[in-house]
């Protein structure tokens, strides 16, 4: 083999292994896709047919569970807990049905890249279903003009759907014109609640729609409303979204973090900082004319603060049932049993119109409620008179019982109750004993609600040493003794007999040396 062959050898092998490179890139670039096409679809068709099963599978364990719940509820005659029970274990029902549907057919379907069919599907026969089978399968997009839908939370009472949404563009340049620019940056989520207008799906029908178009004009003077809607379906209303736990939630998690005795110092000051939050919220209220009508720890968040640095702050939601103060109509007894105040169930038996009552001390009432619940991890089965076992300074003890005291003896107003709070507060952030503070220190009792800062209490009277008094008795007059007004009069005490002590007033603590009962000869102390 001379050299020209070898050099052609070279040559045809270069070429041939040039075409062969050629042929690999022509034919195998699209092989390769399109394995990795059908590895896309298999491996997303078996995550959905897993998804999907998984979902059946609890769904069948939680419909009996929450038809149980409802059973039960029923017995008990809770029916607003029935009707969620009940509602819950309808959308799980729904969820199994649709879960059902993409195992036999959606997943299927898209594996083969039928997409276009399934898509044409979805679209079309929930827009044709909506107003029969409801909001559970209608296009998320096509429910709140402007909106998206992103999730869901649990409704109330009330029957409502809770939906968390995101404005799109332009409602977000109407929030920066009706709202200013800082606050409609600050909306990315949006909460809607949503009533069915067809008395469908345990909704409450009308008298709910009216209590809940009267708590929307409320809302709109506090600011609290962004936007709302009306349509043959459903009745709505926007509100911003607040992130976080309800304090039910909270309170759980402070006990945890505080020993079994009671609430730790810096837990007690989160309790403290709620109340106030609560309190400035009820005030502003009350100011515009208002009242909430339902404080309870289910309708409060607790929003966290960006860097966690402990400053998060109580929010008060849900208006359903605000209500105005000079409304001539008849009390109801809406609210929720144990921060509902007995005496305004007692008014409303008796057909008391609302502007004949203060109803802002109504709320007063739920918020010492509200904060017992707090201190306690329970809450207060027997109003007032509910014992407080755990340990507690004094002086926050004294706050509860005023707030949920008889009517008259209450708390005048929010302000009055805030500027107590708020002292206390102010006390212990400056490492005061507030064991050492009497109710006659705080500022609702020195008539000012604007003293919110601490002030080292007055000196306490110097105890009064008991020594045996001799005063001389008026012959042949009947021997007297305390008064129901605690006044002495003369009598003739023994020498060994010492001074008593009568309080004269429980809520500041004032008292009164009298001569002690002397037992007439021949009776005992008791008789």
């Amino acid at each position: 083999m001379d050299t020209r062959d070898i050099i052609f050898i070279i040559i045809a092998s270069a070429v041939g292994l040039g075409v062969f490179i050629g042929v690999i890139y022509v034919f195998a670039g699209p092989v390769t896709r399109g394995m990795g096409w059908v590895g896309r679809r298999i491996g997303g068709f078996i995550k959905g047919e897993v998804t999907d099963f998984a979902r059946i599978v609890a769904g069948c364990v939680l419909v009996p569970l929450f038809g149980l719940l409802a059973a039960v509820s029923l017995v008990f005659v809770q029916i607003p807990a029935a009707r969620r029970f009940g509602l819950a274990a309808h959308e799980e029902v729904v969820r199994i049905g649709l879960s059902i549907y993409r195992m036999a057919f959606a997943h299927p379907a898209r594996l083969f890249g039928l997409e276009a069919a399934v898509e044409n599907i979805e679209t079309r026969i929930p827009g044709v279903l909506s107003g029969t089978w409801g909001d559970a399968i209608s296009p998320r997009d096509a429910l709140f003009a402007g909106y998206s839908v992103s999730g869901t939370i649990p409704g109330g009472g009330s029957g409502a759907k809770l939906y968390i949404v995101q404005p799109d563009d332009k409602k977000r340049r109407e929030f920066s014109r009706d709202f200013g620019l800082v606050k409609a940056n600050a909306i990315d989520k949006v909460l809607i609640k949503s009533f069915s207008t067809m008395g469908r799906d345990g909704d409450g029908g009308l008298p709910q729609l009216v209590r809940e178009s009267q708590g929307l004009e409320a809302g709109k003077r506090l600011g609290l409303i962004l936007d709302h809607g009306l349509t043959t379906e459903r009745f709505w209303y926007a509100m911003r979204f607040v992130p976080g736990s309800n304090l039910r939630v909270v309170i759980t998690s402070m006990h945890q973090a505080s020993p079994d005795d009671g609430l730790a110092p810096e837990q007690l000051t989160r309790a403290l900082r709620y109340t106030r939050d609560l309190l400035e919220t009820l005030a502003a209220y009350h100011e515009q004319g208002l009242w909430h009508k339902d404080v309870k720890p289910d309708n409060i968040i607790i929003e966290p603060v960006e860097g966690g640095n402990g400053g998060d702050t109580a929010r008060l939601v849900d208006i359903g049932l605000v209500s105005s103060l000079r409304s001539a109509m008849t009390l109801t007894t809406h609210g929720t049993e144990y921060y509902r105040d007995p005496e305004m169930v007692r008014l409303a038996l008796r057909g008391a119109k609302v502007h004949e009552v203060d109803g802002a001390k109504f709320d007063l009432y739920a918020v010492g409620a509200v904060l017992f619940s707090m201190l306690e991890d329970n809450f207060p089965a027997q109003g007032v008179l509910s014992p407080m076992r755990k340990k507690c300074p004094a002086i926050v003890q004294w706050i509860v019982r005023r707030s949920m005291a008889d009517y008259q003896q209450r708390y005048a107003s929010a302000r009055d109750m805030l500027s107590d709070v708020s002292y206390t507060l102010d006390a212990m952030q400056r490492d005061i004993a507030i064991g050492e503070l009497k109710p006659g220190n705080l500022p609702s009792m020195r008539g000012s609600e604007d003293a919110t800062a601490f002030e080292p209490p007055a000196a306490l009277p110097a105890p009064v040493e008991m020594v045996p008094v001799r005063v001389v008795q008026p012959a042949r007059e009947p021997t007297e003794f305390v008064t129901a007004q605690a006044k002495t009069v003369t009598a003739e005490v023994s020498p060994d007999q010492p001074m008593e002590a009568i309080v004269t007033n429980w809520w500041t603590g004032a008292f009164e040396m009298v001569t002690a009962r002397v037992p007439a000869p021949g009776k005992s102390r008791g008789q």
